[in-house]
């Protein structure tokens, strides 16, 4: 799996936005930094990165339906919200 940043126009006059991209992929690209976990491998767009660097990715599957979500994770590893 892949996560990319998607630039986005803000609605709120705030100015603009980013959202990110989860997408299935063979490999990583070249600058992409690979995080693996028991055998799975992420592939991080490089302004992607920072911000995922203390998070927390986690994955639900329910029938042929997959969702992420990411967290922010404390200290000691867990999940927090």
């Amino acid at each position: 799996m892949r996560i990319t940043t998607v630039p986005q126009a803000s609605t709120n006059g705030s100015g603009p936005t980013t959202i990110f991209d989860f997408y299935p992929a063979d490999g990583p690209e070249d600058e992409d930094e690979v995080v693996e976990e028991q055998g799975v491998q992420v592939f991080l767009e490089p302004d992607v990165a920072p911000f995922m660097d203390d998070k927390l990715l986690d994955v639900e599957i329910d029938g042929d339906e997959v969702r992420f979500s990411v967290e922010r994770q404390d200290g000691d590893g867990a999940g927090t919200e």
